[in-house]
C-alpha cells in the first residue's frame, strides 16, 4: 500500500476525527445498593478486630464466626444497627483486655 493510500482523509482535505475518550467503568457507590451505612458499620468493625486481635486471619475467623452471644456473625451485627456495632466492639475490647 502506498502513503496515499493510508493516510486518514487527507487528499479530501477533512480532519481526522477526535480520538474518542477512554471510558471509565467506576461504578458509583450509591449504585452498589449497599446502605452506606452498614458498609461504614461494617468497615469500623472490621478495622478495630485487625486491630485488636493482631493479624487479619483472626479477625476474619472472629468476624465471620457464629457468636451466640451476640446472636449472630459479628460482621453481621455490627452491620445491622449502631447498637449491634457498640455490642461488637465491647465484645472486641473485653477480648483483648483478657
Amino acid at each position: 500500500m502506498s502513503a496515499e493510500a493510508t493516510a486518514p482523509d487527507a487528499a479530501a482535505g477533512t480532519a481526522p476525527s477526535p480520538k474518542p475518550k477512554p471510558r471509565r467503568f467506576v461504578r458509583s457507590f450509591a449504585a452498589s445498593g449497599l446502605d452506606p451505612a452498614l458498609v461504614t458499620r461494617q468497615m469500623t468493625v472490621t478495622t478495630q478486630a485487625f486491630q485488636a486481635l493482631g493479624s487479619a486471619e483472626r479477625a476474619r475467623a472472629f468476624l465471620n464466626a457464629e457468636d451466640d452471644a451476640l446472636g449472630g456473625r459479628p460482621i453481621d451485627v455490627a452491620g445491622g444497627s449502631a447498637e449491634g456495632l457498640a455490642r461488637v466492639l465491647d465484645r472486641i475490647a473485653a477480648d483483648r483486655a483478657a
